[in-house]
């Protein structure tokens, strides 16, 4: 099982998504009830945006450990991806008092305030999830893309945006490019 897993993941990691998924369901069906079977399977949902079939792994996984951070941080984010910005809200603050070192969960808790328009809770967020992992792409992303859009500050959001590009972050990439285009 563990093999499987671990081969899973491996595909999962370089963009193999269809093959990571199929072996993560041969997965499920030797062990039904394998937590990180079930989040690895919403999280690569998420990352294909099926954040409704997603939202399906990650319930289960939260009704097996309510209290693991790593099914609440993922449970949060599909949340976020059907629109229950106030349940996400909660999950993830649930994650924080579990664990208040886990720089993810404070991004997914921004980007819900992000979406959910209280853009000042979602830049504290941002910037205490890059205070505990300066090497978050997304967090950087997430907060420049907020300095752009809704603080009107083009070079804070210009550098935040050109650290997640070189971070590996394509989107990021691809915003930073049109800003650049716009700009000149």
């Amino acid at each position: 099982m563990e093999e499987l897993i671990n081969s899973a993941n491996i595909l999962s990691d370089n963009g193999e998504l269809t093959e990571a998924y199929k072996l993560y369901k041969e997965c499920l069906e030797i062990e039904p009830d394998n937590i990180e079977v079930l989040c690895n399977i919403g999280d690569l949902l998420i990352k294909l945006k099926e954040d409704k079939a997603a939202l399906n792994f990650l319930k289960k996984a939260h009704k097996l450990n309510p209290k693991d951070v790593y099914v609440l941080c993922n449970y949060g984010a599909a949340l976020i991806g059907v629109h229950q910005y106030d349940e996400s809200i909660r999950v993830l603050n649930l994650a924080i008092a579990l664990n208040t070192t886990h720089d993810i969960v404070y991004n997914n808790l921004g980007f819900a305030f992000h979406k959910k328009g209280n853009y000042y809770e979602a830049l504290e967020n941002y910037n205490i999830s890059i205070g505990l992992n300066e090497d978050n792409p997304n967090a950087f992303s997430n907060r420049g893309s907020l300095m752009v859009d809704h603080f009107n500050d083009l070079a804070g959001g210009i550098s935040d945006l050109k650290i997640a590009a070189n971070l590996g972050d394509i989107e990021a990439r691809m915003k930073l490019d049109q800003i650049l285009k716009i700009k000149s």
